[in-house]
């Protein structure tokens, strides 16, 4: 057996041979190839050298050993070791560890191909909860090669967000299933209405995407903005606001007519969201009781604040219906629905996956586990991944599927020498995100409005707990967002659309205030639900050459392009939206109540005429 790769620096393909011919039976090449590398690396483990690949098989005994059981003439061609073992093995192979360090070498030439052994233990939050699982990873080891085990599922789940963790818990139900997170299991507080802001800030279990600045939003921090993303198991549905909010039915179906797909039609995806709510809650147009599901494991239900009555009266003064958030969602102002199940947060993760964790058998969760590597066979089909666990390299095959959301345009790929084995262009294009815009500060008059709860004093605190703790109840228990309102913009109806609500107006009834001794306060925000703007995710290869490969926060460009080009229009929406805020903080009914909001407009946004 020889390793070359023809004339002194050139970049050819490297070729390992022995003796002569193609190989093309499968399981030959696993018998080889397997007790070669095993092999190899026992000689890596005991002396970490440059040696060639000839150089270690020289005296060897293996390959005289496979010759004379079943071989007369061998051939192995391959760029690389770890391309044999993709292309040849099909990856059923017990010594996993071996591809992830023959890959990650800087010059990819078998002569500087080394065992790289040391694990980094640098990941998340340092709690027990890391502690016990980066234990069970060594645990998982094996003893003879120090390596993981390759294993193999039905199906493998990358990524545990609400998504994943239906898919991978429905799937359970029949399949072998493997979920993986990067994060981990949800703190407690998580689980808590009132903690909902320092939970979604956490920078443990949250991603925090600084975007490009942009030229005509967030004038106010000169463009920058932070995108945030859940990181832990259930994802941003694990620390969100905890509101459940379908859609508008002409969503779905104008995703069928984009697609020129009937099953994405609200007729038969309504079904689904039946399939999975337990609704306990109050409605106000009984028209749409048939709308909700009420056996799913997701409970919904209706946030009834004091103030409810108030912002129905509104409705009727400014000529608004009162309608329901879900079901045939219209122009209405509605209460809030919530997934809050007795004070707790009810979730995709605490719903599909945590009950089944450690009693379903073939549902295995792996969390703090980064995914590094889709195995793709020659066929273009994905039948495992790579992934790292508190920065040991292991590996798992699917028989049947791998659910993952990736790829990406070929130069950025290239741009940053990963080879390309099928391009996906539409992959961090066509990117929207619903606008936000927030007015805080809204005065009122609390001794005539006493249905807004305030921050209690220490003892009365304390009092609050406890009564959270004993019956879900309470301050703690309660649902920071208060009722909403959806609204059809002058741009919706010139299209046509002008049953499809496209803004959607809250009300937060108890909001922190930004000055020390302002008395209690309320905030209003504006959310545009249909933009014009379509954005862009790029990765960044300077980063991913410099050796960020596993940092998405570094290597992720978002560019959201807001107002930008046909997207420009969406100012019009958005101030319609601010306009539709200042009738209903003007409105007699509020008027009753001492609410004003008497703060300037920032300098930034002084070309724009609102009437407030």
């Amino acid at each position: 057996m020889k390793a070359s790769n023809g004339d002194e620096g050139s970049d050819e393909q490297w070729q390992l041979t022995y003796k002569g011919t193609e190989i093309t039976n499968d399981n030959l090449a696993k018998q080889i190839l397997t007790r070669a590398t095993v092999e190899l690396v026992k000689v890596f483990k005991n002396k970490p050298t440059n040696a060639t690949v000839s150089g270690i098989f020289k005296g060897k005994g293996v390959l005289q050993d496979l010759e004379t059981e079943c071989l007369e003439e061998l051939n192995i061609t391959s760029s690389e070791w770890a391309i044999i073992f993709l292309k040849l093995l099909g990856q059923r192979f017990d010594t996993c560890g071996a591809l992830q360090l023959l890959c990650n070498l800087n010059d990819k030439r078998l002569e500087n191909y080394q065992l790289q052994i040391h694990a980094t233990f640098q990941i998340g939050p340092n709690n027990s909860d890391v502690k016990v699982d980066k234990v069970a990873t060594i645990n998982e080891l094996e003893n003879d090669l120090n390596l993981p085990r390759i294993k193999e599922y039905d199906f493998i789940v990358v990524g545990a967000g609400p998504t994943g963790c239906v898919v991978a818990g429905r799937l359970s139900e029949q399949f072998n299933v493997l979920l993986l997170e990067a994060g981990g299991e949800p703190t407690p507080a998580s689980q808590v209405p009132f903690y909902i802001l320092p939970t979604g800030f956490d920078p443990d279990t949250n991603y925090f995407w600084p975007v490009v600045p942009q030229r005509y939003a967030a004038l106010d921090n000169d463009g920058v903005i932070l995108s945030h993303l859940g990181k832990m198991l259930g994802g941003s549905d694990s620390h969100n606001d905890m509101v459940h909010n379908r859609g508008s039915p002409h969503d779905y179906d104008n995703f069928a007519r984009n697609l020129n797909y009937s099953s994405w039609s609200y007729a038969n995806v309504v079904q689904y969201f039946k399939k999975y709510e337990n609704f306990i809650g109050e409605l106000f147009t009984g028209e749409y009781e048939e709308n909700y599901g009420h056996d799913g494991p997701l409970t919904i239900d209706t946030d009834t604040p004091g103030i409810l009555p108030i912002w129905f009266d509104v409705a009727r003064e400014l000529g608004y219906k009162i309608g329901d958030p879900n079901g045939n969602q219209t122009e209405s102002f509605t209460p809030m629905a919530k997934a809050i199940n007795k004070g707790q947060r009810s979730s995709a993760y605490q719903s599909y996956i945590k009950p089944f964790k450690n009693t379903r058998q073939n549902l295995i969760v792996i969390p703090y586990s980064m995914a590094t590597q889709v195995l793709i066979d020659e066929n273009k089909n994905a039948y495992g991944v790579v992934y790292e666990r508190h920065g040991i390299p292991q590996m798992a095959h699917a028989s049947k599927e791998v659910f993952i959301s990736a790829g990406g345009y070929a130069d950025q790929l290239e741009a940053a020498e990963i080879p390309v084995k099928h391009e996906q262009p539409a992959v961090g294009d066509n990117l929207g995100e619903h606008l936000v815009f927030q007015i805080t500060n809204i005065q009122y008059n609390a001794s005539i409005l006493p249905f807004i709860p305030t921050m209690p004093q220490e003892k009365a605190f304390s009092e609050e707990l406890k009564r959270y703790q004993e019956t879900g109840e309470g301050l703690l228990g309660h649902l920071q967002e208060g009722p909403e309102a959806f609204l059809v913009s002058s741009r919706a109806k010139e299209d046509g659309q002008g049953d499809w609500p496209d803004i959607q107006m809250v009300l937060y009834p108890m909001c922190p205030a930004s000055d020390e001794g302002t008395g209690p306060v309320s905030c209003m925000f504006i959310y545009l639900g249909r933009t014009k703007m379509r954005g862009t995710i790029k990765l960044n290869a300077t980063e991913y050459k410099s050796g960020n490969q596993n940092n998405d926060v570094k290597l992720a460009i978002i560019d959201h392009a807001i107002f930008e080009g046909e997207a420009s229009t969406d100012m019009e929406v958005l101030l319609d939206g601010i306009e539709a805020l200042f009738k209903v903080i003007n409105s007699n009914t509020m008027q009753k109540y001492g609410m004003s909001y008497n703060e300037e407009p920032h300098p930034a946004c002084g070309a724009h005429n609102v009437q407030c």
